[in-house]
């Protein structure tokens, strides 16, 4: 399951179960889905690149959207495959501001972790993740002691804060083990943290993963770049989600909020289309 995040997530949720948070839903949605799929594609590749000794590449993807396609569930997933298969990794996750992460980005990722068949391995707390304490004894035993020998120390999944003034403040890890940037709210994160967050990825492994998405309620910004400056989003995965006929997604309010703002309205391009305004 390391190499198949699509069949980690359909064996590790309790999709359909009731009494849990996903008691009404078979599975993720299509374009999640297909995320997942490309994510697994890719770290198959970057294996066999390995193996040959050719350089390997780090996936970056964003994600442009209206209101409510399931970026933050997404990132759940994403989040939960990646600490859960690649043990002694590192998952970092930030926001355009630390009450995002707090009230919303975090409570998320509480929700796919403690409903997971796995949610016996994790400790969580207000904004960081860790192995319980006998996962820690377990994988940091040598094999000759019924251990795997992995190095736990910067196995977590942790938020993390920014400064537009401090920027260099928000480094991050190297992690032999593998390393995931989720950045959540993305236009909002000052373009120095996107630069400083370059260095994140260092460290040679298959397992190095970049994801950011957001509203482009701004013309301007890092994540404004990668869709409208081709050399900035160059090795980009950059996908426009509009909510329109979106699986999940309430379509009576669509249609209502296309009738009363006009469908070339900037609310439209923004809040269901996920484009950038015109202004």
């Amino acid at each position: 399951l390391a190499e198949d995040p699509v069949g980690f997530v359909h064996w590790a949720i309790p999709w359909g179960q009731a009494n849990t948070p996903f008691a009404g839903l078979s599975g993720p949605r299509s374009w999640q889905l297909k995320e997942l799929d490309e994510i697994g594609k890719h770290v198959r590749a970057q294996r066999d690149k390995q193996d040959i000794g050719v350089e390997l590449d780090v996936w970056r993807s964003s994600y442009a959207s209206g209101r409510g396609p399931g970026k933050s569930a997404l990132f759940g997933m994403v989040a939960l495959w990646h600490a859960s298969t690649h043990l002694g990794s590192t998952t970092t996750v930030t926001a355009n501001t630390e009450s995002q992460l707090r009230q919303k980005t975090f409570p998320e990722f509480a929700k796919w972790f403690g409903a997971s068949l796995n949610a016996h391995w994790w400790s969580i707390e207000t904004m960081r993740i860790v192995p319980a304490p006998w996962l820690l004894d377990l994988v940091r035993k040598l094999p000759e002691e019924g251990g795997l020998g992995v190095e736990p120390k910067y196995w977590f999944v942790q938020g993390a804060t920014w400064s537009e003034e401090n920027p260099h403040a928000f480094a991050g890890t190297h992690n032999p083990y593998g390393l995931l940037l989720l950045m959540d709210e993305a236009s909002g994160i000052h373009s120095s943290v996107w630069d400083v967050s370059e260095g994140f990825f260092t460290e040679i492994n298959p397992y190095r993963f970049w994801l950011a998405a957001s509203q482009l309620r701004v013309r301007n910004g890092r994540m404004f770049e990668l869709y409208d400056d081709p050399k900035v989003g160059k090795g980009w995965r950059t996908i426009t989600l509009s909510t329109r006929g979106m699986e999940g997604v309430d379509q009576a309010l669509i249609r209502s909020q296309i009738e009363r703002y006009g469908a070339d309205s900037d609310f439209v391009r923004v809040e269901i289309d996920g484009l950038p305004p015109r202004t």
